[in-house]
């Protein structure tokens, strides 16, 4: 086999595991709402949601390796901060409240085609 071809295989295999991750990215998000309904019996939508951003925190902070920090210190930081509570905790929220109020497939229909 030349370089090519083996730059190309590499190539080709790297697309496959791409799909496949997208692919398990979705199934995970889809399971994520039959699965939270039955915790909103017994947990307020806020508790959970918070809690749910405190694990994100602890797996995806150690990940970033100091680049959130340094994104956050520019010049546009604040503002990156604040749209970012603001936008995503406020969809998170929505659909933890809807979640508990409306039946999971009704809200993972909404959440998808919105």
């Amino acid at each position: 086999m030349t370089t090519t071809t083996l730059s190309q295989d590499v190539a080709v295999r790297r697309a496959q595991l791409a799909v496949l991750a997208m692919a398990g990215v979705n199934v995970i998000w889809g399971a994520a709402f039959p699965i939270t309904k039955p915790a909103l019996a017994s947990i307020p939508p806020l508790t959970f949601a918070l809690l749910r951003f405190i694990i994100a925190l602890a797996v995806l902070l150690p990940m970033a390796r100091g680049a959130t920090w340094r994104l956050l210190r520019g010049p546009d930081g604040l503002r990156i901060a604040a749209m970012g509570l603001c936008g995503f905790c406020f969809v998170q929220l929505s659909q933890t409240v809807a979640l508990q109020l409306s039946p999971a497939s009704d809200v993972s229909m909404i959440a998808t085609t919105t």
